[in-house]
């Protein structure tokens, strides 16, 4: 045990060291410098122009004027994430025209890349440069000729952001290495535990688990996506790219975001992505959602043996209630959400390893790790190891004569909150900062009030059985058991990240968005095992030989049960009520939200104009900055990886073709046909028929075809759609829909060769047409990922029955002790 215990304390030595080794003693190893414009310039006068960076880093600098061009260099100001795009407004204040010629840009190694006269686009209609052989030619004539410039040369044309020692590919395998035998030893840990149970404790345990995944992979097929939505854009330029390039430091992985640092969540997309070789938002959202489950299992089996190996199914079906429900979809549907489950996850092992474990055992020290890491998930990360020196003070206070077993846990988690603070980010967004006293109330009340998240007052009531528990664990001077602590730990953790809240999400004095509800929900769960401790402890006799007439309340099981009764239909109401609100109202509205963004995505890359997304609404957007998602979308390292919904459809050559048209779409339909289709519905209507012929002009990136079909495709019908390989003869046919339908549906086929892919659509069936898009690429790992989304309903009927066939045989059990 001492071994163990001492190779547990290297680990968290060697951790806390490495981060604060790579955060703050870690010197620049690599060249850099600043990325910069260079060129020559003659301008009419000595005008003062500016450059914005990232729509955000904007500087100023001089022209020189003359008549004769001019040497210059625009240093160009880079942030903590890679340089996306660069915004010239070279005559902000006064009219006069500007000359420009051998514009390159400087990247940080010292590349030059040259920019045409007509590498820019103009943000301002009234204002369009001309361009003159090799030099652009700005002027401005009134104040309505503002001239705004957009670089428009395809990125990221530099991904370096400091010079800091480089993660490497040996470097990042071992963290994933450290990482996977963490979990496989987590998971044996698990399973030890859930063998240990009866039979029928194992099918309800085993059952629970199907459920809490199965239930979050059903929200992510039908409410979720493959295109990546908002902070999930920035992953390939700030992570994939860099790592790719060799220009990733360590440093920038621990860089904030917001009020974040997400490093785990940048180190599990990475790993994902590596895994996958396509950017898709639902399989990393799968991924996520089985982690979850994993933790929230975890949680239940903690929560059972606490309760010394009973009442398996109660804590069972309140998890199950509390942490699968969709009413927290944003964390399930977007894959960039992973944090809050590492956030959740890191702060149970805490409350385990560190806040229940022996002082100095291997569990103990392995706990105050977690407790250090958690830092690095969400901005509250600090509130795990808060909790356990709350719970800590919670152990002196009911048991004084216990404090040898308690005082190194309250100080290593004092040293473990003075480590992490450093960390802390002291910016945080304004418009969600809380600025007065009411705007705190309001929301942190309304956060406290979870489910009836539009009450302000409604949390004393709620919160009733925990406080219940800590007054009658008092009075009563009993010893707390691992039950009580496990509760108090779980509320106080609770009550923490609703502080945090009303502090730094107040601004709107609204309540809690539906990806904080992961949190929230467990205060519900709380006070529900705060009932069952409650119910379990009533009417011993207390230690005192006068107690309050109040407290007979408390220890009058009739009352106790009438006020679970009550507690419990009010919850039931609630968590039903909360469900079904975010899925009708919020969830459908980003679902239709989501069709228009993906709509103007394919519209621009079909038509790469600047109206097509600028003019558009931030909601009618998968980014909410519509010039960087512009830089992005030019990229073509951005859209090689690009998701199926959202990639570019391979170009096709038509070599032969009778009776198939285009777009050969029924018009009664009124289909938005966003890009090129052919179909076999020609001049004589659905009698039409005919065959095509056409030669796919690109070799495709990934061995999978996905072809947008409508209508009648073969099932009954004389229709066919096929992928042949010219070379070794070898045909691949999509297979049809189940039965005909009016919209678009995708099909996948597996590509039969590499290169020199034909496709063959046929329709002899004088009673049926069929239209199709040209096909887009699709990696296998994403195929499979959504052949698995489309069956989430087997884990959970799997579930189902698991705890079914569980409660018969606790029954037939029963009847034989009888």
């Amino acid at each position: 045990m001492k071994i163990k215990s001492c190779l547990a304390a290297l680990f968290l030595i060697l951790s806390v060291g490495w981060v604060y080794k790579v955060n703050f003693l870690d010197k620049p190893v690599n060249a850099y410098a600043p990325p910069a414009l260079v060129g020559e310039v003659q301008a009419s006068g000595r005008i003062e122009a500016q450059v914005i960076t990232d729509g955000a880093r904007a500087a100023r600098f001089v022209w020189p004027g003359g008549t004769e061009f001019k040497p210059f260099e625009i240093p160009l100001s880079v942030g903590t994430e890679p340089l996306l795009s660069i915004r010239l407004d070279p005559l902000p204040d006064r009219t006069g025209t500007v000359r420009l010629k051998n514009v390159q840009f400087r990247s940080s190694s010292g590349k030059l890349t040259p920019i045409a006269a007509s590498g820019w686009d103009s943000l301002n209609p009234r204002s369009v440069p001309q361009v003159e052989g090799d030099t652009l030619v700005i002027s401005r004539l009134g104040a309505e000729d503002y001239p705004a410039l957009l670089l428009k040369t395809p990125g990221p044309l530099d991904t370096a952001v400091d010079g800091f020692p480089r993660v490497t590919e040996s470097g990042v395998w071992l963290l994933w290495v450290l990482c996977g035998v963490c979990v496989l030893g987590l998971l044996a840990v698990l399973l030890k535990v859930l063998w240990s149970a009866r039979t029928e404790e194992r099918w309800l345990l085993g059952g629970c688990f199907l459920l809490l995944l199965g239930l979050r992979w059903l929200t992510i097929f039908h409410f979720g996506f493959s295109s990546p939505f908002w902070d999930y854009w920035q992953f390939p330029w700030t992570v994939y790219f860099p790592f790719e390039d060799g220009t990733l430091s360590w440093k920038s992985l621990f860089a904030p975001v917001n009020e974040h640092r997400i490093f785990f969540t940048r180190v599990f997309s990475l790993f994902s992505f590596r895994m996958n070789g396509q950017w898709d938002n639902a399989y990393e959202a799968a991924l996520n959602s089985f982690f979850f489950a994993l933790s929230c299992f975890g949680l239940i089996l903690a929560l059972w043996r606490a309760a010394g190996k009973r009442h398996a199914a109660l804590i069972g079906g309140l998890t199950v209630v509390f942490c699968a429900l969709p009413f927290s979809w944003e964390n399930t549907v977007w894959a960039n959400q992973s944090q809050f489950y590492f956030f959740a996850g890191f702060s149970f092992l805490a409350f385990w390893l560190m806040g229940l474990s022996r002082p100095f055992s291997a569990r103990w020290w392995l706990g105050c790790a977690v407790a250090f890491w958690a830092m690095f998930t969400v901005g509250s990360g600090m509130m795990a190891v808060a909790t356990v020196v709350g719970l800590s003070i919670y152990r002196l206070l009911r048991d004084p004569r216990g404090w040898r077993s308690v005082a190194p846990t309250l100080l290593a988690g004092l040293a473990i909150a003075a480590l992490n603070y450093p960390f802390m980010v002291q910016q945080h967004n304004y418009g969600m900062l809380t600025k007065s006293v009411q705007q705190f109330l309001a929301t942190f009340g309304k956060t406290m009030s979870w489910p009836f998240v539009s009450q302000i007052w409604f949390w004393p009531l709620l919160w009733l059985p925990l406080g219940g528990l800590v007054i009658s664990a008092f009075i009563s001077r009993r010893k707390p058991d691992r039950l009580e602590l496990w509760i108090v730990a779980l509320g106080g953790w609770c009550l923490l990240n609703a502080v945090g809240m009303g502090l730094y999400r107040g601004g709107f004095s609204g309540g809690p968005a539906s990806r904080y509800m992961d949190i929230t929900s467990l205060a519900a769960l709380c006070n529900a095992l705060a009932l069952l401790w409650l119910y379990r402890n009533v009417g011993q006799a207390s230690s005192l030989s006068k107690q309050p007439r109040w407290l007979s309340y408390i220890e009058n099981k009739p009352c106790t049960r009438w006020f679970t009764a009550g507690w419990a239909a009010l919850m039931i109401y609630g968590v039903m009520a909360i469900t079904l609100h975010e899925l009708s109202v919020p969830a459908a509205q980003r679902i239709a939200c989501q069709h228009r963004a993906i709509r103007n995505t394919l519209q621009f890359q079909q038509k790469p104009e600047l109206t097509s997304l600028i003019d558009k609404k931030a909601e009618e957007l998968p980014y909410p900055d519509p010039l960087a998602l512009i830089s992005y979308l030019r990229s073509d390292r951005v859209r090689a990886i690009l998701p199926t919904s959202v990639r570019p459809p391979l170009p096709l050559k038509i070599e032969t073709q009778t009776g198939f048209v285009s777009p050969g779409v029924y018009p009664a339909l009124q289909i938005d046909l966003i890009e090129p289709s052919w179909g076999s519905y020609g001049r004589e209507g659905d009698r039409t028929v005919g065959r095509l012929r056409a030669r796919i002009a690109q070799t495709p990136a990934y061995p999978w075809l996905v072809f947008p079909v409508l209508n009648r495709l073969g099932r009954g019908f004389e229709t066919r759609l096929s992928v042949t390989d010219e070379v070794s003869g070898k045909k691949s046919l999509v297979k049809g829909l189940v039965e005909p339908d009016i919209l678009w549906n995708p099909l996948t086929v597996k590509c039969p060769g590499k290169a020199n892919l034909v496709i063959e659509a046929e329709d002899y069936d004088p009673v049926a047409w069929f239209s199709f898009n040209a096909p887009r690429e699709k990696s296998t790992v994403s195929v499979w990922s959504d052949r698995i989304l489309a069956y989430s309903l087997w884990p959970v009927w799997g579930g189902l029955i698991c705890i079914a066939w569980g409660v018969s045989i606790s029954r037939k059990n029963q009847l034989r002790r009888i």
